[in-house]
């Protein structure tokens, strides 16, 4: 196998004790053969070998005070290419250190990308990956660090397998734990296919059903009615559409933004002073209800919450009105 060289970690200013040994991990590339083709695509694998005394995050922390592992595959020949990077499933474990399950991996792993070489790719080439993580005992962790190790690749015809049961059992496959840039849109990319929009399109249907929406089917019958009055049926079809278009926006808006901040959500309430602002905003309103002061509204903001407004506009506002008002029973499904 060609020989690999692994750097000791970058960052090694530690919360809790470091390991006799040195650095809390070891790293190696495993190539799949001896020679690569030109044309041809292979599987590659970082190894990560953990002091038994230490585990590392996975590439999606429970937790966001902690720091998530993330690796770059590069080469030095622009010939060499990489495809996505594929971590392996991590363990979900309770520590000392927090209250909450975090997701980790300890003993040995791999994570799997792809190579692919040019049409005319010719050597000298390599393989370069660099590895960013943070070790953590059962009671502390170390500070996050880096590791980079690097590998020759040859460029040939004339190749034979290397380590092929250790490839056969980490071929590189998709847990759903998937790291690279641009996560979120390879996913929606690949689609869900027919089953799944059904799927989707039914749940929208049901949460019509829930509690909150119930409110909101006297507004808007009434809102339409109004329109019946004095529009065409087309016209009152034209409106339902821009109506829905508002509906439409708000949760696609919420989707879209929930997507790409990750559990962002979810981790603001684990934050001490977002609790502690959400509690006081609380007894400040409960105070103003029990008549300890009052709150004015502004006359513009009056003047346009009562404002009755025509043409589509009017459809379109609607939407996005009815939308942010049936937010507590709908707004959780979308986001997650």
């Amino acid at each position: 196998m060609p020989q690999t060289t692994s750097s000791v970690p970058l960052s090694s200013s530690p919360l809790g004790r470091t390991p006799a040994g040195g650095s809390p991990i070891k790293t190696r590339l495993v190539l799949p053969t001896t020679e690569f083709a030109p044309g041809k695509s292979y599987p590659v694998l970082l190894e990560v070998a953990i002091n038994p005394e230490f585990h590392i995050n996975s590439d999606k922390p429970l937790d966001k005070a902690l720091f998530p592992t993330a690796v770059k595959f590069t080469s030095t020949n622009p010939a060499v290419t990489f495809g996505r990077v594929v971590f392996p499933p991590p363990k979900i474990r309770g520590f000392k250190f927090t209250d909450l399950k975090l997701s980790v991996w300890d003993g040995t792993i791999y994570i799997s990308t792809s190579v692919s070489l040019a049409e005319d790719a010719k050597g000298p080439a390599d393989i370069r990956a660099h590895l960013d993580y943070q070790a953590c005992t059962e009671s502390t962790c170390l500070m996050p660090a880096g590791a980079d190790v690097e590998s020759p690749l040859t460029v040939g015809t004339n190749g034979r397998p290397l380590e092929e049961a250790l490839f056969a059992k980490n071929a590189p496959h998709d847990h759903g734990e998937g790291a690279g840039d641009g996560d979120v849109f390879n996913k929606l990319r690949g689609g869900i296919g027919p089953a799944g929009l059904l799927i989707v399109f039914l749940g929208g249907l049901a949460l019509n059903l829930t509690p909150c929406v119930y409110p909101m089917i006297p507004v808007t019958v009434g809102y339409f009615s109004a329109v019946a009055k004095a529009r065409t049926r087309r016209k009152r079809t034209e409106h339902a559409l821009v109506y829905l278009m508002g509906v439409c926006l708000m949760y696609s808006t919420l989707g879209v933004v929930a997507a790409l901040t990750g559990s962002l959500f979810g981790g603001l309430m684990q934050n001490t002073l977002v609790v502690l602002v959400l509690v006081a905003l609380m007894l400040a309103l409960s105070a103003s209800m029990f008549g300890a002061f009052e709150i004015i509204v502004p006359a513009p903001i009056m003047e346009f919450g009562v404002k009755t407004y025509a043409g589509f506009f009017g459809s379109f506002f609607m939407g996005l009105t009815v939308g942010i008002l049936a937010a507590p029973c709908v707004g959780p499904f979308v986001i997650g």
